[in-house]
């Protein structure tokens, strides 16, 4: 009797766990699948808000490609905007392989922040504070200077 009573006690514990565990389950959008048009609308949500301190300008898809110096012909440019010269804002649309991409955009900042460093130095800091989030296959690069509202749309 004692030993039933003890595995019956471990069954609702064990019951209880999984219960808990499952009701802490969070969407992750970096597995979510997500549209194009989905991922489209955070681009023009951030665009249009107050993130930015320079007005963006749309920038060819080749252009982005050689800057980020992107060698992989599987990845795309969906949309890019850069703000004026004495800006280091822009905002980025990639698609396709997220690992690939992560490296990629990893070095650009890099190299960014080591340009910027000794001609712009005010602007290290928005670099060092990029937003950079995968959702699948796509992956955003926001550089502006207020990260907060950036991080709400990007986290809706």
């Amino acid at each position: 009797m004692k030993r039933l009573n003890k595995i019956l006690g471990i069954a609702i514990l064990v019951t209880i766990a999984l219960s808990l565990m499952a009701c802490g389950k969070t969407t992750d959008k970096k597995n979510k699948n997500i549209t194009e048009d989905e991922v489209i609308k955070y681009i023009n949500e951030l665009k249009e808000s107050s993130s930015f301190e320079t007005e963006l300008s749309e920038v060819d898809e080749n252009v982005i490609i050689n800057t980020y110096k992107i060698t992989d012909t599987d990845t795309s440019v969906i949309k890019a905007y850069v703000g004026d010269g004495a800006s280091s804002e822009e905002l980025v649309l990639l698609k396709g392989d997220s690992t690939g991409i992560k490296e990629v955009v990893k070095a650009y900042l890099q190299d960014k922040e080591d340009n910027y460093s000794s001609y712009m130095p005010e602007e290290v800091l928005k670099i060092k504070n990029a937003i950079f989030k995968q959702y699948g296959e796509y992956s955003i690069i926001c550089i502006c200077k207020d990260n907060k509202t950036a991080k709400g749309i990007l986290d809706k």
